[in-house]
């Protein structure tokens, strides 16, 4: 069932002379209780993007549902070796509401940088993640912090978490 907008705004405008475009839009709406989720969850976005022929610039695409937020930001230069720069951001406050069937609770703060070509996939990924008194799914986590290294290479993705440490253990 998709969301039904209770509020939502936007505007735009195109230059068809110069090729400059702008689109900003945010709202929020609801997520109908279902036979998995027995509530009906509240969400909030925005989106607000410019760019030409020769670049997009994402300044900002936001979602919060459940009380996690996702922010991501960057740019498409296509005049670049590695045309894309991305960064997106996952983050939970202690203080939003969690429910039994919440997919996330505690504190979570995460961070990534995608790097390099869509066309063909060639992509590398850094980041890092803190949480505190995590439970992802019903699994208690506690506190954790690790360092993420990965790449997408056409249809194969590999990922390195270095220096985790989690459950009151370390691992490298």
């Amino acid at each position: 069932v998709w969301p039904t907008a209770q509020e939502i705004a936007a505007n735009g405008h195109l230059d068809l002379k110069t090729r400059d475009w702008l689109l900003r839009t945010r709202g929020r709406g609801i997520i109908p209780a279902s036979l998995d989720q027995q509530i009906a969850t509240p969400f909030d976005f925005s989106f607000d993007a410019a760019g030409n022929d020769k670049r997009l610039h994402l300044n900002e695409l936001f979602v919060r549902l459940a009380g996690v937020d996702f922010h991501a930001q960057g740019d498409y230069v296509t005049d670049l070796p590695k045309p894309l720069s991305l960064s997106l951001y996952i983050n939970r406050r202690s203080s939003a509401p969690a429910t039994a069937d919440s997919l996330l609770t505690g504190r979570l703060h995460s961070e990534g940088h995608l790097d390099g070509t869509v066309a063909p996939l060639d992509l590398d990924f850094t980041g890092t993640a803190r949480g505190y008194d995590l439970v992802i799914l019903g699994h208690p986590y506690g506190d954790i912090h690790g360092n993420v290294t990965g790449q997408f290479v056409k249809d194969i993705a590999t990922f390195n978490v270095n220096e985790l440490t989690m459950l009151g253990g370390r691992g490298d």
